[in-house]
This record gives structure tokens, sequence and C-alpha cells, in this order.
């Protein structure tokens, strides 16, 4: 895939700090000031900037900071009475937009109270919490403060004069640390505080797409932003703070161990990504919180994750203009982007490494992703255009199927002699006991190679190939073949163990677990009573193909219209063949309390007519119809609503619509390329009318990376990854709702935005 590097552009204009105090109108002082008794109660200035603090929209003096009802900051002072010098108090105030508080009251049973000094200094700081806790060592003040690298920001409408864009503003406004000093303070005043911003803002401006092209919507879904910097540059996490002394005109900062060098910064309400630039609502402004940094951009990366894709750009230290791109504590830095234009020569675009721009990727659980897949990848036939694994992964796939034949000494094709349409695997013993043997076909290993490659450079990433067996036909479905397919797997996996992932699978694995790895999945198609069978680090499930063949005329099943479903073993295949033999009814309830299960459509298949031998026996090969095929993955997304909306995440759905016949089969006519014809545009037509939250699953299809005038394949790998950002996806250690996180992680209603600085 072409990828495009182009200049980056800032817009540099000065933008002046606005300063919140505690005290915009100030209290007048009595003439002859009492001093205070050591233990009295010291009384604070009843007007603050506001505490969760909120950024107003922009002025022509700079960032408005406000606080909001409620609002927490600590103070503390050396000179006031030991064991009595920090306390926390609350911020009221009676207006949305009020820069100072009604009143400042004390959380615990005793405040700060003054000593016996004729004078004290008083050091305060927002945000407060149990870990920002003010320190007193003789003068020195300090706490420990945290940064989010993950951050959420809440949007509304805004209209600049001429247009509506869309203004988000930081949900946790605990990310913006603000301080304030008052030295001298004679015992027995009012201390009056006045607060200041410290940390580094950085306000993004993003622009939809200005121009579209060919199958390109006219609307862009913004999902995230993630800012990295250099190896090093720490910008997220907890660091040390040591409050300014004397004639410091600054606090010092020290940043501790396990800090994060990037932030992501996402935008969603209602479990839907809402942010949706288009012709009609083009802009968006949002703002990112940095610990306290200065310093200028060179090294450092942004990346914006799209519907459509991720757009990055690496920055420099001097912008287009070669002025300097200088960060400073304190200060809002606007970044002006370039519109997201897929053919823009200001972006990189590309789909090689799409699942780490997914929002807080790594504990998402791994059935509530949609994966592009590749039906009978790393064949020589026209299933793919092609075999080239590593084309297939940088064009956004990620999950591969091949259908399998064992073979050793000899191999068994029942077609009769020739270069089997299938690739294969070794197995030991296999025995020749049907006639026609052959020794060709293309190694499963040179699949594995190619998936071993990728992952070498995607670390961040995983991998799902799924193997089935197609020896035999009717003859294939014996016990002791499917053995030697079992033995065969674990032969092939025995040499790529630093790949393929060795843990257990179950609903609750995660991507994290799976980084760098490959799941092996296996498909059983038939009824194993020989015992247990062992595949070395393989997921595997039965598919009852023979059962769908035989019941297609059952009511009870609607024929083969419906999707099935088996469960889902790690490693172990056992003679439990009735817990296997499960499916879909209407009620689903069996699909849904199982602890972890496997659904997937029928045979791949189409409209293949049964045929009669010479002693008149019928075979049953009637599969699915074409139109049977999609009633099944129409109703597979139906079950998939139904999980998501009950947050089980307990089932993978197998999407397959990958084949060979997408008519009445003819000896010698099979036609993959004729298939992807027939099923790709619905496929892709399908996905783009979807608009519920929920997954996909692996979806596989021909023609991957064919001509996409003809097979859409390009456009159906979009559309798929699409789908991972127009929802939330269900994480690990997190209850849901519009954020997914926790009620200690959830972003709060009425935070709003703070600050001012000069921009970049």
């Amino acid at each position: 895939m072409k990828k495009l590097r182009l200049f980056f552009r800032y817009f540099a204009t000065a933008t002046a700090l606005v300063v919140l105090a505690f005290s915009c109108k100030e209290v007048p002082e009595p003439d002859v000031i009492e001093p205070a008794n050591p233990g009295d109660e010291v009384v604070f200035g009843a007007e603050l900037p506001k505490t969760k603090t909120v950024y107003g929209e922009e002025t022509k003096t700079g960032f408005p900071i406000y606080w909001v009802n409620g609002d927490k900051v600590r103070v503390a002072s050396p000179q006031c009475l030991s064991g009595r010098n920090t306390a926390e108090y609350q911020i009221a105030v009676v207006g949305d937009t009020q820069n100072y508080a009604t009143s400042m009251t004390k959380t615990g049973d005793t405040g700060v109270q003054w000593g016996d000094a004729e004078t004290a200094d008083f050091y305060s700081i927002y945000p407060s919490s149990a870990s920002t806790a003010l320190k007193v060592s003789g003068e020195d003040v300090t706490t420990t403060l945290h940064v989010d690298a993950t951050q959420f920001a809440s949007t509304s409408t805004k209209n600049n004069g001429t247009s509506d864009y869309f203004y988000a503003q930081p949900a946790e406004m605990g990310n913006v640390v603000m301080y304030a000093k008052k030295a001298g303070v004679t015992s027995g005043s009012t201390v009056e505080l006045h607060y200041t911003p410290f940390s580094t803002v950085l306000e993004f401006e993003l622009t939809a797409p200005d121009t579209y092209s060919g199958n390109q919507k006219s609307e862009i879904t913004i999902q995230s932003l993630t800012l990295t910097a250099p190896e090093g540059t720490t910008i997220a996490g907890d660091f040390g703070f040591t409050f300014p002394t004397g004639d410091s005109a600054n606090p010092s900062i020290e940043a501790a161990t396990g800090g994060s060098n990037a932030i992501t910064l996402h935008f969603l309400d209602n479990n839907q990504y809402t942010t949706v630039l288009s012709t009609t609502k083009t802009t968006l402004k949002a703002k990112m919180c940095l610990m306290p940094i200065s310093g200028n951009l060179a090294g450092w990366k942004i990346e914006v994750n799209t519907s459509a894709g991720t757009f990055s750009k690496n920055l420099a230290a001097t912008d287009s203009k070669g002025t300097a791109t200088t960060l400073d504590p304190g200060k809002v830095h606007k970044i002006k982007l370039p519109a997201l234009n897929y053919a823009s020569q200001e972006w990189v675009y590309s789909l090689d490494s799409w699942i780490p721009t997914l929002p807080d990727y790594t504990n998402i659980y791994l059935s509530e992703l949609s994966l592009p897949g590749a039906w009978y990848a790393g064949s020589d036939e026209a299933y793919q255009a092609t075999s080239n694994i590593t084309d297939l992964w940088n064009a956004g796939v990620r999950a591969f199927a091949v259908e399998c034949r064992t073979s050793s000494k000899y191999s068994i094709n029942p077609w009769g002699g020739g270069t089997p349409e299938y690739l294969c695997i070794s197995g030991t013993g296999r025995k020749p006991e049907l006639a026609n043997y052959y020794t060709g076909g293309t190694n499963i290993t040179t699949v594995l190679d190619g998936i071993k490659s990728a992952l070498a450079s995607h670390q961040d990433e995983y991998a799902v190939l799924v193997l089935s067996y197609a020896d035999g036909g009717d003859g294939g479905h014996r016990a002791e073949d499917h053995a030697y397919f079992l033995e065969g797997v674990a032969n092939a996996l025995s040499g790529y163990t630093d790949i393929v992932y060795s843990g257990t699978i179950t609903k609750n694995t995660t991507i994290g677990d799976v980084k760098g790895k490959l799941i092996v999945k296996i498909n059983i198609d038939a009824e194993l009573t020989l015992g247990n069978y062992k595949a070395a680090n393989a997921l595997i499930s039965y598919n009852p193909f023979p059962l769908q063949i035989t019941s297609n005329t059952n009511t009870d099943l609607n024929g083969l219209s419906v999707p099935y479903f088996s469960n889902l073993s790690w490693s172990t295949w056992g003679d439990d063949t009735e817990t296997h033999r499960s499916y879909f009814r209407a009620a689903t309830a069996q699909a849904m309390s199982d602890p972890f299960v496997w659904c997937f459509s029928s045979a791949n298949r189409t409209d293949c007519t049964n045929t009669t031998s010479e002693d008149g026996t019928v075979s049953n090969t009637q599969v699915a119809t074409l139109s049977q095929r999609k009633a099944a993955l129409k109703a597979m997304s139906v079950y998939s609503k139904q999980i998501y909306d009950n947050s089980t995440h307990n089932v993978w759905f197998y999407y397959n619509c990958g084949g060979t016949h997408a008519t009445v089969k003819k000896d010698g006519n099979s036609s993959p390329t004729k298939f992807a014809q027939a099923m790709n545009p619905w496929l892709l037509s399908t996905i783009n009318a979807k608009t519920d939250a929920s997954p996909l699953g692996i979806v596989m299809f021909n023609q991957c990376t064919g001509d996409n005038a003809t097979y859409r394949g390009a456009d159906i790998i979009k559309a798929i990854i699409e789908m991972n950002s127009k929802f939330y996806l269900k994480h690990a250690g997190t209850s849901g709702g519009s954020t997914g996180g926790t009620d200690t992680n959830a972003a709060p209603n009425d935070a709003k935005a703070v600050n001012g600085g000069n921009a970049i």
C-alpha cells in the first residue's frame, strides 16, 4: 500500500494566559488585624477559580477557566500548627461561568490552623485526591500528581458565526493541574489564593476530508487521537510536584518510573462514536492534557483513528513557516491538523497496523472485534488475488482460513491425480486406504511463515488461523482421518511455538493477552467418538456439516438458513459429541448461556446437486444455496446484537462469505472469482447498512486484494475495520456505559473546560 508522507502545518498565534484566582473580588481587610491564636482555623478567601475545572471558549485574552460546584483543593502551610498544617477544602459556586468561589469549606473535622508564627506561607493544589495529599517538610511542600494516559472528551455543538462545529471538553479535568502560592500572610488575615494552570495542554483542530472520490463516504467518524512523544519523554503517569519557594517563579516536577510517552484521547457517547465530521459539520476542536512539559515537538507523532482507518503524522521542531513548535507548562497550544483526506500528501494513511489504534485496545475482549479474513489464504488458486500473506496483512487482513489435507509418504486425493486445491499438512502414519494418491500441494508452513513474518514487525497485533479438514468428500468423515488431521496440525505447529499462542482462550481473553501471537482455530467436520485427541495449542470446535445436510428439511431448524454453533474447547478434543451437536434454535438460550461458543454459517459451496453412483446410490451433497447462506449470515447479525446487548462476550462469530460455487456445481467449473462477484457486493452493502452496535466477528471472503472495482475487497476490509470504530467494544475490567469504564473512571457529567495559554 502506498504511504503518503508530507509536511505538517502549524498555525502560530499568541493567546494570553488566563490566571484563575481564588478571589476575583477583593475582600477588604480591616485596618487593624488581630493576630490569630495557635489552633484558630485559617479563613480563606471566598472567591476562587472553579475546580472541576472547565475550559471556556477562547476569548481575545485566552481560554477562561471556571470552577465547578463541588471541586476540591488541598491547602498546606509550613508555618501553621504542626499536625494541622494541611487540609482539603471543597469549592462552592452558583454559576456555570464563575472563576471565583462563593465559599471554601473544609471537608474534614479540622482545616488548616494558625501556629505561633507572625506570618505564614500558603500553598494549594488542584485537583485533590488521596494521592495528592500535601506533605510539609521544613519549608518545602510536595505532593504526587497524576495525568491519565487514556483520556475522554465530551463533545457539544458550537457555532462560530458562519457554521457549526464540534467542541470537545476534557471530561476528566483532574488531568489539569493548578497551583496557588501566597507568601507572608499576617496571622489572622483572610488568605486570598490565586490559582495558576500548570499542565501543558494541546488543542487539536481536526477537519473533515475536503475531497471525496470513488467509494469514499462524504463523512468520517473520529474515534480517538493518540499523541506519542519520543522514547524517554514522559507525558502521562505519576509525577512529583514541589511548590516554588522564595522568589522561585515555577514549581519543579519529577516524573516517576512507569510513566507513559503516549496519551490517547477518545470521543464516545451512548456506546457510539458520534463525532462525525462531514460537509455540514467540518471541524472538531479538542483538548488533550499533558504533564507539565517544555520543549519542542521534534520526534513527536499524532495519530487520528477514524472510521476509515488511521491517519498519522510525524511532528517537527518547527512548523512549515519555520516557527518553533515550543511547549510550555500552563498554556494551551493550538495545533491545526490538515484535512483528513484519504489521498492527502500530508498524512501517512495505512491499514497495516490498525488494531493498536483502537482505544484501550489491549483490554478489548477478542470476541468483540471484527476481523477482515482471507478465505483459502495461501492458495495458488483464485480464492485470493495473492498467496503472499504479507500483502494480505498490509491490506488489513488479520484472519486466514485454510482447508487442509493430510500428507505423508502418500496422500489421499479422492478426485484423482494432479495438484490438489488445498494446502497440506504433514501427518505421521497416514494409511493409504483409498485409491488415487498424490504428493503435491503447498505445505501449510508457507502460511505460517507469512504470518510469522508479519507478526515480527507488528508485535502489538495478533492473527487468527482457521484450519478445516478437506480430505475425502463422502469418505473423509471417518474418525481415523480426523485423528491423523489433528496429529498433522500438532506436527506443523510444533515448529512455530514462538508465535502460536499457548495460553487458554476463553470468553474473557483480551487482545493484550495474545499480542504478537497467532491463535489457531480447528474445525472438525465429524463426530469423533474415539476418545481424546490433542492438537498443540489450538482452539477446537465441532462443525456438524453432515448434520446440517441431513437436517436441512427440519422445520425447527429452518433448513440451512440458520447459523449453527458448537462449544469451544482449548487444546483437547473429547468424545462428548452430544454437547457439540447443538445448533441455534429460535430462542438461542443455549447459545447465550454456554461458557464459550463458536457460531458459524453453513458450508462454503452453494447449490451443489446430489449425485447418483452407478449402483443407484444417491450421495447427499446438497448444501446451502446462496440465498440460504445470506439468510444465515443475517441471522448471525441478529444473534451478535443480542450477545452484545447482554455483555456476555462469549460467542465468536465466524461470518464466512468465502466459497467456490455461486450456482449449480459442474465438474471442472469451480469458480471462486465468480463466487466473489456474487457474494462480495452483498457483503459490502450488508456491512454498510448495519447501524446497530455489535461486532461482525471473523469475516472470511474471497479476493480480499483483487481488483476493487470488480470484487470490492479493499472496500470490504475498510468497512469491517470501520465497524470497530462505530461503537464501544466491551473491555475487561469495565462495567460498560458511555465510556465502558467503572464509576471511578467514568467521565464526570459536569466537566466543561479550563485553562489559557499561547498557541503553536
